[in-house]
């Protein structure tokens, strides 16, 4: 997303590309060097601008992961100029997102039935009318929700599942079990 940004942008344009986390971070950065970009870990509940400091905040695939979502827009709302735009992306019902459907069935095998709550927060955003209600909530006044299906294939299952447990909270919560598996 970083990428496609920068190259619609004038070229004087200020963009600033953040994460929660260093590892995501460096991964985008090795991706896109040399981009006149930006980098800075974010927290998205304290977004470090001043208030009405940026014309567009971007968040691909965040907000899902937000405990207190309302918070989250309160802080974007916050440092958007008047006429700013919040553009963010997020994912579907778990049970549309197949590889992420049949993942935790697995872990179970690992974690029985106490997979960390943190593992649904990422499929917690797929009403748009409270997404749309929430954003009204903290003070924006033109809100649009458009729903865009999108299919993605890994090379394969193995592939997938290394992505989706590799360093991840499921992941560190089997290890932190039993390091042996």
């Amino acid at each position: 997303v970083t990428n496609h940004i920068r190259r619609v942008l004038r070229p004087r344009s200020k963009l600033t590309a953040s994460d929660l986390s260093p590892d995501m971070l460096e991964v985008a950065k090795q991706k896109l060097r040399g981009s006149n970009i930006e980098w800075q870990i974010i927290d998205f509940t304290k977004i470090p601008f001043t208030d009405k400091s940026l014309d567009l905040v971007v968040c691909c695939f965040g907000y899902m992961f937000a405990e207190n979502k309302e918070q989250a827009f309160g802080e974007a709302f916050r440092v958007l100029r008047d006429g700013g735009s919040l553009l963010i992306a997020t994912w579907d019902k778990l049970e549309y997102n197949e590889a992420s459907f049949v993942f935790p069935k697995t872990v179970k095998k690992y974690l029985g039935d106490s997979v960390p709550a943190m593992y649904n927060l990422p499929f917690s955003m797929n009403e748009p009318e409270l997404i749309k209600q929430q954003l009204l909530h903290v003070g924006f006044s033109k809100v649009e929700v458009e729903l865009v299906e999108k299919q993605s294939q890994a090379e394969s299952a193995k592939k997938a599942t290394y992505g989706m447990a590799q360093g991840g909270t499921l992941y560190n919560e089997i290890i932190k079990r039993n390091p042996a598996w």
